[in-house]
């Protein structure tokens, strides 16, 4: 399946693993539309690109915005959410508000983004979520963002499955050294790639940790 002239929706796509994929998107001749909630970081991604994306500003907590984002939007391809937050410390530290809020961007963000969009992809079309691994790779300290991203892992394969023929997956980042790393941003940017461009792949949880696994 080629992208070209194809609509391509990533929101977070102002940086890191969503700058690269949209900038690898709009290689292969997609029409990339940049969605984030920082003005300054869409600008530059903009001038990065050379022009060749769109970028409109959202805030992903406010599913008044996401929801008049996608009207305007209208029918498209493919949705990618690249969501990050952090939050670390044992359990008996972590407020409810903190929690929370690491949902409110990290779960429920995409969530909102999903539910907005699918009425608009296109048969055959995608949804791509960019998530953590803490859920597969547990540690000490990190039971919020675990609990994170079991849930959009659980979400993909609901979705995958009530959304069909539109595909859902999910791209699994490690936290490793190299983790943000331009290399690292380009090669888990071609992974998610596939899952656009494949029309077999659905249901799918990648995990993608540079080589760094549990035992």
């Amino acid at each position: 399946m080629e992208l070209r002239e194809k609509r391509v929706v990533v929101i977070g796509g102002s940086s890191g693993v969503g700058l690269a994929l949209a900038s690898a998107a709009a290689r292969e001749g997609a029409k990339v539309l940049i969605a984030g909630r920082c003005v300054e970081k869409l600008a530059g991604a903009r001038e990065r690109l050379g022009g060749k994306v769109a970028t409109y500003p959202l805030d992903v907590t406010q599913e008044t915005e996401i929801e008049r984002f996608f009207s305007r939007v209208g029918t498209l391809d493919h949705l990618v959410t690249s969501l990050g937050g952090a939050l670390e410390g044992p359990i008996s530290v972590l407020s409810e508000d903190r929690v929370q809020g690491l949902f409110e961007k990290r779960f429920w963000g995409q969530h909102r983004s999903a539910r907005h969009a699918a009425p608009r992809i296109v048969s055959g079309g995608s949804i791509t979520f960019i998530s953590g691994d803490a859920a597969a790779r547990p540690a000490p300290g990190r039971s919020a963002e675990a609990a994170a991203d079991g849930a959009i892992a659980a979400l993909c394969g609901t979705l995958a499955l009530e959304l069909a023929p539109v595909r859902v997956n999910t791209l699994c980042l490690g936290s490793t050294p190299a983790a943000g790393s331009f290399r690292v941003n380009e090669e888990a940017a071609e992974a998610a790639l596939f899952f656009l461009c494949n029309s077999l792949a659905t249901g799918i949880v990648l995990p993608l940790a540079d080589g760094a696994r549990s035992v």
